[in-house]
Parts: structure tokens; C-alpha cells; sequence
């Protein structure tokens, strides 16, 4: 009998529990379970996935599981593949275009990354998903990306209000003046290493303080790491 897509999912989050802790104890040498491990686990999931993908074409649970997995596991040529598939069946689903956003930005390709949240937010117009699109565009235009948040009193903010008026907040400062005390603080508001990463990079190409350059360069290389 083939495993249920119930079964596949729940092997899914046991998995991505699983990095999680890995993350806790990446220091420790002596952990029984390696990284290496849990990729192949991982791996072994997704491919159950789209074996039953193959027999249920219409389950979009799943082919939303595996896009995912495949972005977790940083196999973007699969994630796209498998992204404008689950466009193509589920087009006013905000997350499909969401999904397809966060692998663009893991290659760098800031316009169709910009595009496809556009699209999240034309669909799902929230505090939430503005902010999102807020940070996807300060790579292009952090002026811009100031100016949507001017959108944010037509929303209803709740729990994220305090982070959302900080981010904000943080926002103008680096608007005015891109020293390593603002990039430093913008930083923490943003939702993706890639992204955090650019915007320091740019601040070292920009900056005219030897000070600053060296600090940012330290916070570049402890992003990457």
C-alpha cells in the first residue's frame, strides 16, 4: 500500500525538528545524528513526495510540501520547477507566489524576486505580507520600501505592530544615512541571510569610514558563516 501524503508530511516535520536541533547543537561533535543524516532523511522524504505527486496531481498540499523541501535542502532549480507548477494549478493561493519569491531571493535575482512578491501581496493584502515586500525591495530601492510602509495604518497590525513601527523606524535611519550603526540595527529586520548580506555589502562599497567598512566586513563574514 502506498504511504499517505498524512504519513510523507508528518516525516517532513520530524525531519525539519530535526535541523532545528541540529542548529542547537552544531558545536557538539558528538552528536549521534550528523547533519549529513538528516539531508539524506530529508532527501528520501522529498522524493516520496513527489512519487505521490505522480499519482495525485491534484494534491496542492503536497506539491507545496515539496517545493519547500526543495528550497530547504537547496536544490533551486527543483524548487522552481516544482514553484511554477504549483502557480500554474493554484494561481490566487498567496503562498505559491511567496514560495517562488524566497528561492529568487536565494539566487539573487532581485527583479523576479520583487515580481512574484508582488504578486503575494496583490492576492493576500496584509501587515504581514507588506512587510515582506518591504524588504524584498530595499536591494532596489529602500526608499521605495520605506514608502509602502505608509500602507501599514490601512492594516490591522496586531501582534506584529511593535515590530513592524520598529522595522519601520529603522528604515528611515538607513534612509538618511548608511553608517554601519543603521545597517547593523536594519539588519536584525530582515527575514532572509541573502538579503541581510546584500545590504552589507553595499554599505561596504559605499561607506567612506574605514571603520565602518572593517566592522561591516566582520558582519558580512558572520552572516555567511
Amino acid at each position: 500500500m502506498h504511504k499517505t501524503i498524512k504519513y510523507l508530511l508528518a516525516s517532513l516535520l520530524i525531519f525539519i525538528s530535526l535541523l532545528f536541533y541540529l542548529n542547537l547543537v552544531d558545536n557538539d561533535r558528538e552528536s549521534v545524528i550528523s547533519e549529513k543524516e538528516v539531508q539524506n532523511e530529508l532527501k528520501e522524504t522529498v522524493n516520496n513526495i513527489e512519487e505521490y505527486i505522480v499519482e495525485h496531481p491534484d494534491d496542492l498540499s503536497a506539491l507545496d510540501e515539496a517545493v519547500y523541501l526543495q528550497y530547504v535542502l537547496g536544490n533551486y532549480n527543483e524548487a522552481i520547477e516544482l514553484g511554477m507548477e504549483l502557480i500554474d494549478k493554484d494561481p490566487e493561493n498567496h503562498m505559491s507566489y511567496f514560495r517562488m519569491a524566497n528561492i529568487k531571493t536565494k539566487i539573487e535575482e532581485w527583479d523576479e524576486m520583487i515580481y512574484f512578491m508582488e504578486k503575494a501581496h496583490d492576492i493576500e493584502k496584509s501587515s504581514h505580507m507588506l512587510y515582506y515586500l518591504s524588504t524584498s525591495y530595499i536591494v532596489k530601492d529602500a526608499n521605495y520600501a520605506l514608502e509602502l510602509l505608509n500602507k501599514l495604518d490601512n492594516y490591522q497590525m496586531g501582534s506584529e505592530r511593535k515590530f513592524l513601527i520598529n522595522y519601520k523606524k529603522s528604515l528611515e535611519k538607513y534612509t538618511k544615512v548608511k553608517n554601519f550603526e543603521n545597517i547593523n540595527d536594519l539588519v536584525e529586520y530582515i527575514p532572509d541571510n541573502v538579503l541581510m548580506n546584500c545590504i552589507v555589502q553595499d554599505g561596504i562599497k559605499t561607506s567612506q569610514s574605514s571603520d565602518d567598512i572593517s566592522k561591516l566586513k566582520k558582519l558580512s563574514k558572520h552572516l555567511n558563516e
